[in-house]
């Protein structure tokens, strides 16, 4: 189980869309994560917004024992990255009168699948989506050529890793 609100599950379908992952936002916004084999991953604030738990937590009198722990998963970052731009828009698009923004990425996202392949029998090794290739998926295949000298070493250790 992860903790994800829904704020970060919007941020996480805007940075898998920033980053030409779009074909796995679903997977990544769904209440239920089973790319992997052994391991499924389960979202039940998926749809909770951050200042709801905020709310609860308050009306518990809990929350001064969480007032130290990082709730605030949308913050705006002086650094800006793809990741920081995401957060910034979604906040801004959240606190000027679009209250159900979020609720919609999260909707949508969940609902957007790639096409069936038949001929997608093999995982990807580093992200575990369904794709022909033995080793990679087009994305990730993508990702390892762009970093330069990345020793061919490493790719056949990754590979041998995630079987």
């Amino acid at each position: 189980m992860v903790s994800d609100c829904a704020e970060k599950t919007a941020q996480n379908s805007f940075d898998a869309l920033c980053f030409g992952r779009g074909s796995s936002i679903s997977q990544l916004t769904a209440p239920i994560d089973t790319r992997f084999p052994t391991v499924s991953i389960i979202r039940p604030l998926r749809e909770i917004y951050d200042a709801e738990i905020k709310m609860v937590l308050r009306l518990e009198s809990m929350l001064k024992d969480f007032e130290n722990s990082q709730l605030d998963q949308v913050q705006v970052k002086s650094s800006k990255t793809v990741q920081d731009m995401n957060v910034e828009f979604l906040s801004k698009l959240q606190a000027n009168g679009f209250p159900s923004t979020l609720t919609s990425v999260v909707s949508t996202s969940s609902k957007i699948r790639a096409p069936p392949n038949s001929a997608a029998i093999h995982s990807c090794c580093l992200c575990y989506e369904k794709t022909e290739s033995i080793d990679y998926c087009p994305a990730c295949d993508r990702l390892l050529q762009a970093i330069p000298n990345f020793p061919d070493e490493l790719r056949s250790f990754l590979t041998v890793l995630a079987k």
